[in-house]
């Protein structure tokens, strides 16, 4: 499993539990104790809901505290065109990550799928 911990520093202090994105192989169920993904890409959790409003409303509460398969209105909510001009840099930077992560997932769509879990 590769992990992408780069956004971690992001986060406000220890208990800023990360969300992941995840690519998994398709058949593949999700344990993380027998069963891992293949790549792995944690957010911390007060960043990723400022990045991701739309998508969390989109997915609500239930979807947001579980594991979400992601299809491609998710993928829309979670990296569409957004003007970000006004926002922070770290926002910016963190929006980036996320649409690469997701780009280089959907490359590999014909034998992995896109997944969410939240904290």
């Amino acid at each position: 499993m590769i992990e992408h911990e780069q956004l971690l520093e992001f986060a406000k202090d220890e208990d800023d539990y990360p969300v992941m994105l995840y690519v998994a192989e398709i058949g593949k169920v999700i344990d993380w104790k027998q069963n891992s993904p293949s790549e792995v890409l944690y957010v911390p959790e007060e960043i990723f809901q400022a990045v991701a409003r739309r998508f969390i409303d989109n997915i609500g509460l239930d979807g947001y505290y579980n594991k979400i398969i992601l299809d491609k209105s998710h993928i829309e909510y979670l990296c569409g065109d957004r003007e970000s001009s006004d926002y922070s840099e770290k926002y910016k930077v963190t929006l980036e990550v996320i649409r690469e992560f997701v780009n280089a997932g959907l490359l590999k769509s014909s034998s992995h799928y896109l997944a969410f879990e939240g904290p």
